[in-house]
């Protein structure tokens, strides 16, 4: 595990950018202290307001429509700050080039799971492009995909009160899953605290099992762990497909049925596991520390319907106090 010291009481500050006073719709553009880790934060924990105080970076192809319909979801649930970060397109050559490198997935013989693994870069390359952002801004910042929905209203108010509740405990943190899927359920006595702060309950636990990257949170040093842990990914993520497609025959036909009867189960893995499964390794081995919320503040659209990714209120045992 990564050795970190825990922030003294004396000196121990997060500074982040946020208005201290503005209407709902308002841009966050004041540069204010948000809260001292060592005494109460800068705003009143019991009147979190309607509106979103991060900015919030959404990862979205360059269409002027998309963009406008997303800004006003979003402007509707109280992100006002958005700043949209253009996402990679696996299927451009041009686009993806620069993050492959001299890298080549030709050894993936069968073109469906080729273009399975260049997405899996592509997405990894938006991602790391915001934590980035995040780290050279100096602000704090929500990452969020553009088909995301809010499944526990007010979400703003929510949000608000995990964040300073978590910077405010003393805990060593470097990502708050907003949003998330396939977290243990299981009754586990996990530490489970209420955030105070808003009459709209939510909990906060350390991350299990979660996956899914549609709605993260960093802090600034978290960010920049972050990307400093993912930097080397597509490296990593190409040398186990090329590992383990050394294992299946050299005929796509023959390979996909090898798939299909799971006779080959690490390279299906390999391909299905992105930059999300390699946060869950960084939090599970202590390079990173990951919180997830309960119940989940934002969902993926196209997931709304399956139990797996939807949680409703639903959360462990010990996040009832």
């Amino acid at each position: 595990a990564r050795p970190r010291a825990r922030p003294g009481r004396a000196a121990a500050r997060l500074l982040l950018t946020a208005a201290a006073a503005a209407p709902r719709g308002a841009l966050c553009q004041t540069q204010t202290s948000f809260f001292d880790l060592a005494g109460p934060p800068a705003f009143a924990l019991g009147s979190a307001a309607d509106w979103w105080r991060f900015p919030t970076y959404v990862i979205c192809f360059r269409d002027e429509a998309r963009r406008a319909a997303v800004r006003d979801h979003l402007r509707g649930h109280g992100l006002t700050d958005v700043r949209f970060a253009d996402a990679v397109d696996a299927r451009n050559a041009t686009e993806l080039a620069p993050h492959l490198g001299n890298m080549s997935f030709d050894h993936v013989v069968c073109p469906k799971r080729r273009a399975y693994a260049l997405k899996k870069v592509a997405m990894w390359a938006a991602r790391q492009a915001v934590t980035e952002a995040i780290v050279r801004s100096g602000v704090p910042g929500l990452l969020l995909e553009d088909d995301v929905y809010f499944p526990a209203p007010p979400f703003a108010r929510r949000a608000n009160a995990l964040v300073a509740d978590l910077a405010a405990s003393g805990r060593l943190w470097d990502v708050a899953y907003l949003g998330h899927c396939f977290e243990s359920m299981a009754e586990d006595g996990r530490e489970c605290p209420r955030a105070r702060g808003s009459a709209d309950p939510v909990w906060y636990s350390r991350l299990q099992k979660a996956v899914c990257t549609h709605a993260l949170f960093f802090p600034v040093e978290g960010a920049r762990r972050a990307a400093d842990y993912l930097r080397d990914w597509p490296k990593e993520f190409h040398a186990r497909t090329l590992e383990a497609a050394r294992a299946l025959p050299t005929s796509c036909k023959a390979a996909e049925r090898a798939l299909e009867l799971k006779l080959n189960r690490k390279h299906l893995l390999t391909l299905t596991r992105g930059a999300d499964n390699a946060l869950l390794r960084g939090a599970a081995t202590g390079a990173l520390y990951a919180y997830v919320a309960w119940p989940v503040l934002v969902q993926q659209a196209v997931h709304r319907n399956h139990r797996a990714w939807t949680y409703g209120e639903r959360r462990p045992r010990s996040c009832h106090m």
